[in-house]
């Protein structure tokens, strides 16, 4: 009784908070975080706790729901909400048919096999814009994201030093990282903050290789390490009391910076992000404490 309760609150909740625009769903925080910078918040949205924590901003709105796990969402709930459309990723491809009973389901791709390029994110974003009616929000939003980061890049360019190749990782446990590498979404920040990427290859599809670390010590000594959080809570306390990363260069010289999550899966407002969090951290030469 209580269970069902609640859906009802949920359902009521949604229906009096955005009963304006085309109601659409997503599982994918990509193309949840470019509804609500375009101002048509996703009605519902897979594991909205922990988008949270992973991609913070935009914020979503109080009105979306939690539609429930990213793979595994509350059909009973979804349902209920009236829905339009659903707007996924091809990702998320395996879960169309459960999908499709309650309201179309299309896809766009923010990235391709060969990663991530402006092209490809902001051919995604007009995508989700004509499919909610709204074609002159993705020009909109593109037009912010490149401001916004070309303010930075004055910021950046007022310091007047040249910036030491950055290594942009993500801890996977206190042993491997993912480092972004020039075909990721971090990538498109760096190029328009005219900044030097220090990971040579090319990473898979999402832009990523997972190493061990122990392959950082190919890196030139002048290399500025870059953590994007969040990470296990314990990564701080081993990287502290690693033998190591005490070797690491960039260790040694204090030359590394923490940043507060951006999404490395994300859209054109986890750019904008990521590039802001990383001018703030240069333009102070510090980051968040681990």
């Amino acid at each position: 009784m209580v269970r069902y309760l609640f859906l009802c609150w949920c359902v009521l909740w949604s229906l009096y908070s955005q009963a304006q625009g085309v109601r659409v769903a997503t599982s994918d925080w990509a193309v949840a975080e470019t509804l609500q910078a375009m101002n048509h918040p996703p009605v519902a949205v897979g594991d909205k706790r922990a988008y949270q924590h992973w991609v913070v901003e935009p914020a979503l709105s109080a009105a979306t729901v939690d539609s429930g796990v990213r793979l595994q969402p509350n059909r009973e709930l979804l349902s209920q909400l009236r829905l339009k459309m659903f707007i996924n990723t091809p990702f998320y491809r395996m879960i169309n048919q459960q999908l499709t009973p309650i309201a179309p389901v299309y896809q766009v791709a923010f990235s391709h096999d060969d990663g991530y390029s402006w092209s490809s994110v902001t051919q995604a974003t007009q995508q989700i814009a004509d499919l909610i009616g709204d074609r002159a929000a993705a020009p909109a939003l593109i037009q912010t994201t490149q401001s916004a980061l070309a303010a930075d890049k004055q910021r950046l360019y007022q310091l007047n030093t040249r910036q030491p190749p950055l290594l942009i990782v993500q801890f996977i446990d206190g042993r491997h990282v993912r480092i972004y590498a020039r075909n990721s979404l971090y990538q498109l920040a760096l190029d328009a903050l005219q900044l030097r990427n220090a990971w040579p290859e090319k990473g898979n599809s999402w832009g990523f290789v997972s190493v061990p670390l122990t392959a950082l010590t190919q890196l030139a000594p002048d290399t500025r390490l870059v953590v994007v959080q969040p990470y296990p809570h314990y990564v701080a306390h081993e990287v502290q009391h690693s033998a190591l990363w005490q070797r690491l260069s960039f260790m040694q010289t204090n030359h590394y910076l923490i940043l507060p999550a951006s999404w490395s899966s994300g859209g054109l407002p986890s750019v904008a992000r990521f590039g802001h969090q990383l001018t703030e951290a240069l333009v102070h030469d510090q980051g968040t404490a681990w």
